[in-house]
């Protein structure tokens, strides 16, 4: 059988286990809310799981550098463009979507 000298220091510590437990949930509720917020407060925008591609490797002047690149069906594709419709819109730094 064990001592029970042994259990004596963990159930002093009980009490204070509760208060912190007791805290640890209010944050964790506050962030969860908070979180909510958040994702209530973009609602332009789609969460999606997007398919792997491929990867391309290259060279920077701070060393190598990866490249992934992925793609999903949720995400339509850029819609025909001139040349200088495009040379426009970089210039003008428009973009019809965001990633």
């Amino acid at each position: 059988m064990a001592d029970s000298t042994f259990l004596a220091p963990e159930l002093s510590d009980t009490e204070s286990m509760g208060e912190e437990t007791v805290r640890f949930q209010e944050l964790l509720l506050k962030a969860s809310k908070e979180l909510q917020q958040a994702q209530t407060a973009r609602p332009d925008s789609t969460q999606i799981q997007p398919k792997p591609g491929f990867c391309v490797k290259t060279n920077s002047s701070e060393g190598k550098v990866f490249i992934n690149i992925c793609h999903s069906p949720s995400i339509p594709p850029p819609a025909d463009v001139t040349e200088d419709e495009l040379l426009q819109m970089l210039e003008e730094d428009q973009a019809g979507f965001r990633i």
